[in-house]
């Protein structure tokens, strides 16, 4: 069985500083799945529940989580989360020995490169390695990879923060895990996001 647990998870427009708390500086939405899988717990973004659900052992509060298995996600198509500066943070565990699984992304096409405007996630095919996929035209697959392999069965906080500065039409993304900055990059133009609305998917495989 595969299956990775999200605690918690906020998106941001702006920056911020990397506090022991989350902070409500910019904070967009906040979901802690604090007995409802659907209802955030900052902001008014419903999501939209495809077979998630509240994890055996972390059903009550303060320690819920949402259960993924197999193709099992919670969405929201809303513009809102198409920004070009943005952070995304989240806890999360992983069980078993399948290396990929989405924790958050914004499609652009489901069957053809280039995939996603970004995607958050554990590495491809061969790699369990935190990795942030992600476009910055229409034909350009970049990534940001951590350095190591995220052990199963171990909870780990993880933010990916995108600063677009307009004036010198680059992209700093950042990648923190466990309160320490693990990857970096300067990027030429913004987060491509299709024309026609996408959603933001948290959670599948």
């Amino acid at each position: 069985m595969k299956k990775h647990l999200l605690a918690a998870f906020s998106i941001f427009c702006g920056t911020f500083a990397l506090l022991a708390q989350v902070p409500t500086n910019g904070l967009v939405s906040k979901w802690s799945f604090e007995g409802n899988l659907t209802q955030d717990s900052h902001g008014t973004y419903t999501l939209t529940n495809s077979a998630v659900l509240l994890d055996t052992g972390f059903q009550q509060m303060p320690n819920t989580a949402a259960y993924f298995n197999g193709g099992a996600n919670l969405s929201i198509n809303n513009a809102v989360f198409r920004p070009t500066t943005f952070s995304i943070a989240t806890w999360f565990k992983r069980d078993g020995t399948v290396p990929y699984h989405t924790l958050a992304n914004v499609r652009i096409n489901p069957s053809s490169s280039p995939f996603n405007s970004y995607n958050l996630c554990f590495g491809n095919s061969t790699s369990q390695k935190l990795t942030f996929f992600f476009t910055t035209t229409s034909n350009n697959d970049l990534s940001l990879q951590d350095t190591a392999i995220i052990d199963p069965n171990i909870w780990t906080h993880v933010i990916v923060t995108c600063d677009y500065n307009s004036t010198n039409n680059n992209t700093i993304i950042k990648m923190y895990v466990n309160g320490s900055i693990h990857a970096q990059g300067t990027y030429s133009n913004s987060i491509y996001y299709s024309p026609t609305s996408k959603p933001l998917t948290l959670g599948s495989v």
